[in-house]
């Protein structure tokens, strides 16, 4: 028996390990951490090998409500610490970000929402470095009042005093971002007892809400001053309610009635959820048929009457959309509006412009949720296995109609705002996803399968410590059009997944090809879930899991840009994060990123000319450096007389855009400081 276990154990070592001996031919890799590369190998080995035999049932507490405690809790920590800059430095405030915190401010300061003043003042200095775009409609009195709903305006209110009492912007940002954190780690809590109401098993519930809780997109968006958490957190609460035996009748009507509040576009998540509860309402006994009318009345009703008053107060129209910029506005974003647009001619040529559809907010290369969170492809796995069941289906209607609503309005809706990570549109529909999400887990439930996934956790930690900013930038970051990097990071000699990837963002072309191969992939997959192979694919999933987090850590990073600066070759190893120009570079203002410095030939030094003013901090390892004198910054730099290259960090704060400054010019490149480089060149290189 020993011998048996022996040889299975080796078999499956081997098995998990084989792709690291074919690595450097799948990326051309040229391993610069090998410790890094010791530690993920070993502990995705031990992990395998070791994680079956843990006895995860007896590690779960047996309430559900401290379950969900422990859930909140740890996710709190960790989007507190990325709040804190632990994982790099956090992105100052961006998008639409800002102009939610000056209704903030505006409430706190002078009692109201009418911000004309407080943009003539610049209050938004506070929290925001640069000139601040207005965001606004006239309103009645053309008082300039917000476009976005002011219920997350209005959240923040006790976190912006606190922080504005701390210090600098630095602290309120700190504030405001630990504030966000409080509705996302109540998400993951809301998205477990959500499960355990339909009845998922405590561990597979734990399990769901924990992967939920973080990966993308709430990982995304836990710090971010956007309402969608909210409005995810509220449709969590809602299903929960509304499942209830008997339902929460009152308070399911208060928290449809409370989604307008938060933006146009979740008025059809509120139509939708109204639709839902209407058919709960219908098929109540009919001897409390009645007062359960009564209750959902008594409760919308305050709320719904309250909004359109809001509405017409402020904006002078009863239309929900009048915030978005009039009477046009009003029109052009009705519902019937956009009902119109979803059945017109032009809906396909819709499905390749940003990534609004559902197609594209999973499988799209740079817009898509699927590539950088594969824990989601379970609950499409949970789909198929949910419609099967016959006992399941008329729960699965209930969860579509929201997805559907919600989904097709969004596209016609939506604003993008700053940092917008790809999967903003599916955040609110996370609670929907968890339940399917939870059926995919517990039918690939098995010890391997749980070792593949806490492999991967421990795997995403290691690299994570090995280079933390790095790490969180180009994993998650994107920039104004909600796309990413990261497919084009994984490019190989041999891999290439920006090739096989599809394309649904790129305006006038929809790669049906690609597309056709990703659902030619799901359907192996989902086929092979029935056969007896099933430990076989576990295992090759694991290594599959191994080769390509590994790579993350261990393989040669890909350069976007090349510079030639006298002796040095300058390699940039983020997306375009600056501008090559004549024996310089532009840094973009208030960004990070990383490049390298490449000499071929023995140096003994390297000069930077630092111009423009803007702060910049360097980093090479764990030393800092920063300008010494205005315009220069000498780096000292410790030569064996052989030609190498040498890793820098670099941040840079502040930054302007000519064509604010320049009405006449068209550069619109957010540029902060330029820096001309040069080696010191050995005359002879040591012996």
């Amino acid at each position: 028996m020993a011998g048996r276990l022996n040889t299975a154990i080796a078999t499956r070592s081997l098995l998990v390990l084989t792709p690291l001996l074919t690595f450097p031919l799948w990326r051309g890799a040229i391993f610069y951490h090998p410790f890094a590369l010791a530690v993920a190998a070993s502990s995705a080995l031990a992990v395998v090998i070791f994680a079956p035999s843990i006895p995860w049932p007896k590690l779960i507490p047996r309430s559900d409500a401290r379950t969900a405690g422990l859930i909140a809790a740890l996710s709190y920590i960790l989007y507190s610490a990325s709040a804190l800059g632990l994982f790099g430095r956090m992105e100052a405030f961006s998008g639409d970000e800002p102009n939610y915190l000056l209704a903030t401010h505006s409430l706190l300061s002078d009692g109201d929402i009418r911000l004309k003043d407080d943009f003539a003042a610049r209050d938004y200095t506070a929290f925001y470095p640069g000139k601040l775009t207005p965001r606004t409609t006239q309103g009645r009195d053309k008082g300039g009042y917000p476009v976005h709903g002011i219920a997350v305006s209005a959240y923040l209110m006790p976190f912006y005093y606190v922080g504005s009492r701390m210090g600098g912007p630095a602290d309120l940002a700190v504030a405001i971002r630990l504030g966000m954190a409080f509705i996302a780690s109540g998400l993951a809590a809301a998205i477990f007892l959500l499960l355990r109401r339909l009845e998922v098993e405590r561990g597979v519930a734990l399990v769901t809400a924990a992967l939920l809780a973080a990966t993308p997109p709430i990982l995304n968006y836990s710090i971010l001053v956007y309402p969608e958490t909210t409005v995810a957190l509220i449709i969590a609460i809602f299903f929960r309610q509304l499942l209830a035996s008997p339902p929460r009748w009152v308070q399911c009507a208060a928290l449809v009635a409370l989604c307008p509040w938060f933006g146009v576009k979740f008025n059809a998540v509120a139509a939708a959820m109204a639709l839902v509860l209407l058919a709960r309402l219908l098929r109540s006994p009919a001897p409390t048929r009645l007062r359960a009318l009564f209750s959902v009345l008594a409760a919308a009703a305050p709320l719904a009457a309250a909004y359109e008053l809001f509405l017409w107060h402020f904006y002078g129209s009863f239309s929900p959309a009048a915030a978005a910029g009039g009477r046009a506005a009003a029109v052009k974003d009705s519902v019937a509006g956009n009902l119109l647009h979803y059945f017109s001619r032009d809906t396909l040529a819709r499905l390749s412009l940003m990534p609004q559809t559902f197609l594209a907010d999973l499988f799209d290369q740079k817009g898509g949720v699927l590539l950088y969170c594969p824990v989601l492809a379970f609950a499409l796995y949970g789909l198929l296995v949910v419609v099967r069941r016959s006992e399941a289906r008329r729960k699965l209607a209930a969860l579509i109609l929201p997805a559907a609503i919600h989904l097709g309005l969004y596209t016609y809706t939506n604003y993008l705002g700053g940092y917008c990570p790809p999967g903003r549109p599916l955040l609110p529909l996370l609670p929907l996803l968890a339940w399917p999400l939870a059926i995919g887990i517990e039918s690939w439930r098995n010890r391997y399968t749980r070792s593949v996934l806490v492999g991967a956790a421990m795997l995403l930690c290691v690299t994570a410590m090995e280079a933390p900013a790095y790490f969180l930038h180009d994993l998650i970051y994107s920039d104004l059009r909600q796309i990413t990097n990261f497919s084009a990071l994984l490019d190989g000699p041999v891999l290439r997944p920006t090739d096989y990837l599809p394309v649904l963002t790129v305006p006038g072309i929809i790669e049906w090809r690609n597309l056709i191969m990703v659902a030619g992939v799901l359907a192996l997959l989902l086929l092979t879930a029935r056969l007896p192979t099933r430990r076989l694919i576990s295992d090759l999933a694991a290594a599959g899991t191994i080769m390509a987090l590994v790579g993350w850590i261990a393989s040669e990073p890909k350069v976007f840009q090349r510079a030639r600066l006298g002796p040095l070759e300058l390699e940039f190893l983020d997306g375009a994060p600056a501008f090559v120009e004549e024996r310089g570079i532009w840094l973009r203002g208030s960004s990070s990123g990383r490049f390298r410095l490449v000499a071929d030939r023995p140096i003994r030094g390297i000069s930077f000319e630092v111009r423009n003013g803007a702060a910049l901090v360097l980093k090479d390892g764990d030393r800092e450096y920063r300008p010494d004198s205005p315009g220069r910054l000498s780096l000292e730099v410790s030569s064996d007389g052989h030609p190498g290259g040498r890793l820098y960090s670099f941040r840079v704060k502040g930054g302007f855009r000519p064509s604010s400054s320049d009405p006449r010019s068209k550069d619109h490149r957010w540029l902060g400081v330029f820096i001309a480089a040069d080696g010191v060149v050995e005359l002879e290189a040591p012996r």
